[in-house]
Parts: structure tokens; C-alpha cells; sequence
């Protein structure tokens, strides 16, 4: 599959991943980036997607589970989670199909944005080995409490089964928030945007890509449009140009030392309601 209209690609386009545990609100900071321009990879659909339409994986799955692992309607999802979740080299073997084409079907999509940062969002980014492709990885982190009640409101799950998801997750987790670059916290208390907007900033300045102008209105990122002008490349659009309406913003830092694996400390009210993501991973990413 290709993404490039008439072998048009932009050449360093900087890949940054997206992770954090379960109700953490990865989907949130996905959906911010989209609504600035950005383009957002969602592995999990589109690893649900491969599943079901890459030939070389459907040949595997059947060749390793047998002919009921498809069905006429796609993946036989029930079948094939009887099969890995109760036999870990089974699970091994998905993963091993699974992962490396999922990761490549990125690469693909990633090189034919033409935007500076193209973000990858993914729970096991870092068990995966996507991390391995990236340049930077953004956690997305929260108090385990709110992670449990968001996430029994978005599957409708009782608490011990997504306990038990959450204490499946801790291992990774840990290595994820330790291994990550950036930290952002989203516990509905301190804000998410100027977590963003700093974070967005500090990748601009690490890559000598100085966002113009410096100011951006954290309500446009609920829907407003920007206006197409050229980076301070010279070269594509970017997502931080000015807007129509300028006023009122916040203002983007300067350019300063990146302060990673830090997340702000400014306690203010949650001004919106945080969504989730509403899809389970293909397999053990939930």
C-alpha cells in the first residue's frame, strides 16, 4: 500500500511516538495533534486493519491456527485470543508476525507527510520495538485511580478485570514513563494544551524548526482551521502558522534546555471533558 501521491515525500519528517497505560488518555493528546494539523498513525486500527487485509499475515495466522481463524466477515478475533492468551509462544508468534508489519506500514506513512512531526500512537509502543524507529516518545500519564474509572466507563468493564489490565500493564508502563522523553500528566486537573504546546515547542527547537509566529490560541485546537503559509523551512505548511483569529492565545516558550520526564506542576481546572480511546488493541495492548 502506498500513501505518496505522485512520489511526493518530505525528507526528515521527525517520527514521535505516543504511549502510556491504559485510561491514561492517549487519545486525547492524539486527537489535539489532528485538530492542529498533524498527522496521528493509530496503530491499534490500523494494526486491526493488517489483520485483516495483509495477505502475508492472513496466510501465517491460518497456517500456524487453521482455516477457522478467518471467517467470511475477517478475523475470527474470538478464535484467535482463545489461542495466544492461553499459550504464550502462540502469542509470540502473532506478535512477531504482527508487529514488524505494522511497523513498516508506518515507516511507509510517516515518509509521505509533509509535516515536520508525523506521531505514532500505541500502549505497547515500547514491547513492540516501534520505539526502536522513532525519534521521540511522549507518555501520556495519570493517577492508576482515574485510569481505572475511565476505563470502566469506556468498556463498561467491572473494576477487577480492568485491575487486572492495569497490574498486567505495570511492567511496561514503568519502562515506558522511564524510557519516554516527554511526560505529559492528564490526572483533570493541570491543563493538557500548554503540556502540549511546550512539548511541540521543545521539538521544534531540538530539530532547528522555529515555529512561527510563536503564538497560538489553545481554542483552536476545538476546531478552528489554519491558515495555509509556508514554515520557517520554507518548504510544507506548518501546523503551528498563524491562525485567522489571533486573539486571545497562549503563548509558545522560547526556545530553552528540555526539561524531560517532567511534567508541569501548575494545578488549574480541567476545562474540557477528556475522551479515551474507544477501541481495544488487537492483542495485549488494551
Amino acid at each position: 500500500m502506498s500513501f505518496c501521491l505522485n512520489n511526493t515525500t518530505i525528507k526528515n519528517t521527525k517520527k514521535i511516538g505516543i504511549t502510556g497505560g491504559i485510561g491514561s488518555g492517549k487519545s486525547v493528546i492524539s486527537r489535539i495533534l489532528k485538530s492542529m494539523g498533524y498527522p496521528v498513525y493509530d496503530s491499534d486500527s490500523w494494526a486491526k486493519h493488517l489483520m485483516n487485509h495483509h495477505q502475508a499475515i492472513r496466510q501465517a495466522l491460518i497456517e500456524k491456527f487453521g482455516a477457522e481463524t478467518y471467517t467470511p466477515e475477517g478475523l475470527n478475533r474470538a478464535y484467535l485470543a482463545q489461542q495466544i492468551f492461553t499459550d504464550k509462544a502462540n502469542l509470540a508468534f502473532v506478535n512477531s508476525i504482527v508487529h514488524p508489519t505494522v511497523s513498516n506500514h508506518f515507516l511507509q506513512w510517516a515518509n509521505c507527510q509533509h509535516t515536520e512531526f508525523a506521531f505514532i500512537e500505541s500502549a505497547i509502543l515500547f514491547s513492540s520495538g516501534l520505539d526502536k524507529i522513532l525519534d521521540k516518545v511522549i507518555y501520556v500519564d495519570a493517577p492508576q485511580d482515574l485510569r481505572l474509572q475511565r476505563a470502566m466507563l469506556r468498556d463498561n468493564a467491572p473494576a477487577e478485570a480492568i485491575t487486572a489490565r492495569i497490574n498486567n500493564q505495570s511492567h511496561d508502563n514503568q519502562y515506558a514513563h522511564t524510557h519516554s522523553d516527554f511526560i505529559i500528566l492528564n490526572d483533570n486537573q493541570t491543563l493538557i494544551i500548554p503540556q502540549l504546546l511546550s512539548t511541540l515547542q521543545n521539538l521544534y527547537c531540538q530539530n532547528d524548526l522555529h515555529a512561527q509566529p510563536t503564538k497560538y490560541r489553545s481554542a483552536d485546537v476545538f476546531g478552528a482551521t489554519p491558515t495555509a503559509q509556508s514554515s520557517s523551512s520554507g518548504s510544507y505548511p506548518s501546523p503551528l502558522s498563524s491562525y485567522s483569529n489571533t486573539s486571545p492565545y497562549t503563548s509558545l516558550p522560547s526556545c530553552y534546555a528540555v526539561r524531560t520526564k517532567q511534567s508541569s506542576t501548575a494545578k488549574l481546572p480541567a476545562t474540557t471533558n477528556n475522551g479515551y480511546r474507544s477501541t481495544t488493541s488487537p492483542l495485549t495492548s488494551q
